[in-house]
């Protein structure tokens, strides 16, 4: 998977078919930081990196917030992702099949990212009470 950008689009593509893009999708609408910023201008200074996370946090905060936001743009794509669970990935393993990682980079990484995400799930209520117009009746929880 490679990205090719320029100021109008970013074409993705994880096959050629015939020397065509399988997909193209416009730059702004790419789930990213720079949308995260634009969409949520309350969150210009939020630094996650102060509590211990970083900026692909925030990307699953909105994943999660938006997936349950009534009338979001996003939901028929959030609709079709897997659920927790219903894939087999070493984030959702048991700490006993993960454990059969350990000395591995894969299991630092995991352990890394979880951490992060437990982070930003206990700070995520402090965000939520001073950006209540952002997230009013939205819960975010590390599970999620």
């Amino acid at each position: 998977l490679f990205s090719k950008t320029n100021k109008q689009q970013t074409s993705l593509n994880p096959t050629k078919q015939n020397g065509d893009d399988v997909v193209t999708v416009p730059l702004d609408e790419l789930i990213n930081v720079y949308l995260l910023r634009r969409l949520w201008p309350e969150l210009a200074d939020f630094d996650p990196t102060t509590i211990g996370a970083d900026m692909h946090g925030l990307i699953y905060v909105f994943l999660v917030t938006e997936s349950k936001r009534e009338g979001s743009p996003y939901g028929p794509l959030f609709r079709m992702l897997p659920r927790p669970g219903t894939i087999g990935t070493p984030m959702s393993y048991s700490e006993e099949r993960l454990g059969l990682l350990r000395g591995t980079n894969l299991y630092e990484t995991v352990q890394k990212i979880k951490g992060r995400l437990r982070r930003l799930a206990e700070y995520y209520p402090t965000l939520q009470a001073a950006h209540a117009g952002l997230f009013a009746g939205l819960g975010c929880t590390y599970e999620e």
